[in-house]
């Protein structure tokens, strides 16, 4: 290598290959070539004109540098925005899905090539990536974030092959689409500056190629399709802008900055086509037409409200409507203090979010069964999510479990199924250990938690993946494991109330229990409507440790109330009542627990794991072994 030729340059790197390019070719070669060929003057146009240079391309892959980060990134999305619509006119196996990665590095120019580990990591990247995405390094992260409004999901310290040191990384989310960045509503630098805090990162909502059913079913909407009246998919919705009912005009970024926000918040249900809002704010001021707004854009669902202020109190109306039949579904009105504007409507768009994706579900599961003639993948996905929402039973448990069966021999590589599927198997062996025998509990958990790892395989930003995870872990003696578990699904979910009970569970063997109480009051506030039994299950077994017996009798009747054959409630209320000095009562839970559970035993409850922190495991010996046979629980 000639000294002379060798330059040395920070420059932005992206990497790019075609997803399973050697089965495309395999299938058909010359259909593969004249494809990738079409895909290549999308890729190269586009690389031009964003002042990037390939410096090499091989087969399938392609490497390009650019001067500017912000437009090697605008570069990726703008690929993986022309091809979305062209691939969704192919089945799924004769797509040119790109996976790309983009990295900040030091590199040696020779010539026309690039070397060193700044390229080696890109590429590593895009091996991250899933089909249609795109992934990113720390370095790129820390200078597009500000500047471009996409959805970063953070996937954590990554150690790639031949890089000695971990490579923190980002996913953009729904990169796919040709609408990722967010508006900016407001010119006023102090409206912008809100607007942005609040929320105006927004995600064009479409479920990356290969991570969830909806794009992998029939019922793929493109633009064109969709403003040609396709029928509106199932689990789809845009946001109308929010009204301002201030009475102040300049006041209108708080409605605007609200509807980005919820917009970027629906954006994480999984399976679900969200409208980007720069579509959505092309409705403002105008005449409302929920029917033609749904077959223009290809949506079943419209949200709209108006935000109100009156002093220093703010109100926050929303509405959820069927743009078939003009019904509306929901509604909700929040109000909060306008001094605390963030926390509100932080708290808005999070209940949203959880209520929202609940009734679509229901509803279009409702339709879905019957009308089904041939079902697809996506018709027994959306069946057994409906049934997940309903009162658990092993019964229930086992007819879903059987849907997501049916479902991946439609969709093997279906990596939200996999998911779902995986904490179907987990809950039956968690929560009915007393109606399996120890070998088919056993059987469950291992078929859970192998599910669990395939789809870490293909999705490991899949939230619901980690909550298998620690239940496993949890059952298993692996704190250590548990509780890395627990983390990551609270980091991946930060809106989702089970989260925030993984995490107070974790806290409770540590012994924190004021700690757990504060993580259950977060969780609880994400819904407060569709409260979760296992939420009143962990209050009351972290209050009765922290030595409160009243609030513990409280939580235990409150889980009795939503699921009465929870046992573990009889239990904690004969505990707190002898503890309290109330034997009637306390003999009257015991008889209780004797009907709910004939077989239990105080000696294997909630007994010590070796793996766990000390303080659970005298939490066992000095306050639940005493006050179990103060009560007079069987041993």
């Amino acid at each position: 290598m000639a000294e002379q030729s060798i330059q040395r340059r920070l420059v932005a790197i992206l990497a790019a290959d075609v997803e399973g390019y050697s089965r495309l070719m395999g299938a058909d070669e010359a259909a593969t070539v004249t494809a990738l060929r079409g895909a290549r003057k999308i890729t190269d146009r586009l690389i031009g004109a964003h002042a990037g240079r390939i410096a090499n391309t091989a087969g399938d892959s392609i490497i390009a540098v650019f001067d500017s980060a912000v437009e090697a990134v605008r570069t990726a999305a703008a690929i993986q925005a022309e091809l979305a619509p062209l691939n969704a006119e192919f089945s799924e196996d004769r797509q040119i899905r790109f996976r790309i990665g983009v990295n900040l590095g030091d590199v040696i120019l020779d010539g026309d090539d690039v070397l060193g580990d700044g390229v080696n990591i890109a590429a590593r990247l895009e091996g991250l990536a899933e089909p249609g995405g795109i992934c990113i390094s720390r370095n790129i992260y820390d200078q597009v974030s500000d500047k471009l409004h996409y959805r970063y999901d953070y996937i954590g310290e990554q150690a790639v092959k031949n890089i000695a040191q971990p490579v923190r990384a980002y996913r953009i989310l729904a990169a796919g689409s040709a609408q990722t960045e967010a508006p900016d509503p407001s010119s006023n630098a102090a409206k912008s500056k809100w607007a942005r805090t609040a929320g105006l990162v927004v995600a064009a909502a479409l479920i990356l190629a290969g991570a969830g059913w909806y794009w992998q079913s029939s019922q793929t909407a493109s633009p064109t399709a969709a403003k040609s009246g396709a029928e509106r998919a199932a689990l789809s919705i845009l946001v109308l802008p929010f009204a301002n009912g201030t009475g102040d005009p300049a006041q209108a970024y708080i409605a605007d900055g609200l509807t980005a926000s919820i917009t970027s918040d629906l954006s994480r249900i999984r399976d679900a086509f969200v409208v980007a809002a720069r579509t959505a704010f092309t409705y403002k001021g105008k005449p409302i037409d929920l029917q033609q707004i749904g077959m223009a854009q290809g949506v079943r669902f419209v949200l709209q409200g108006s935000v109100q202020r009156g002093g220093d109190k703010i109100r926050i109306n929303a509405q959820l409507a069927d743009t078939r039949s003009n019904a509306q579904l929901w509604a909700e009105t929040f109000e909060g203090n306008s001094a605390n504007l963030f926390a509100l409507q932080d708290q808005v768009t999070a209940r949203i979010g959880n209520s929202i994706g609940r009734e679509m579900v229901v509803l279009a599961a409702r339709e879905n069964e019957t009308r089904i003639a041939n079902p697809k993948a996506a018709n027994f996905i959306l069946r057994a999510k409906a049934a997940f929402l309903k009162p658990q039973s092993l019964k229930n448990l086992q007819r879903i479990e059987g849907w997501y069966h049916q479902a991946l021999e439609r969709d093997p590589r279906n990596a939200s199924a996999m998911a779902d599927l995986a904490l179907v198997l987990s809950v039956q062996a968690f929560n009915f250990r007393r109606k399996l025998t120890p070998d088919a509990r056993e059987k469950k958990f291992a078929e859970g938690r192998e599910y669990a790892l395939k789809a870490k395989e293909l999705d490991p930003g899949n939230p619901r993946i980690y909550s298998v995870l620690a239940l496993y872990a949890s059952t298993h003696n692996d704190f250590p494991a548990q509780r890395r578990a627990t983390e990551t699904y609270l980091r991946l979910d930060p809106k989702s109330p089970m989260a925030y009970n993984f995490e107070a569970n974790t806290q409770i063997y540590l012994g924190n229990y004021q700690k757990a109480i504060a993580f259950l009051d977060q969780g609880s506030a994400l819904d407060p409507k569709h409260p979760h039994v296992l939420l009143a299950v962990s209050y009351f077994r972290a209050y009765f440790l922290a030595g409160d017996n009243d609030a513990t009798i409280e939580w235990a009747q409150r889980a009795l109330e939503l699921n009465p054959r929870f046992s573990e409630s009889h239990v904690f209320l004969a505990m707190a009542y002898a503890l309290k000095g109330d034997d009637a009562k306390a003999r009257e839970a015991v008889a209780n627990l004797a009907q709910a559970n004939p077989k239990f035993k105080l000696t294997n409850f909630r007994k010590p794991q070796s793996s766990r922190p000390a303080a659970h495991n005298d939490a066992y010996s000095m306050k639940i072994l005493p006050a179990g046979r103060k009560a007079g629980l069987p041993e």
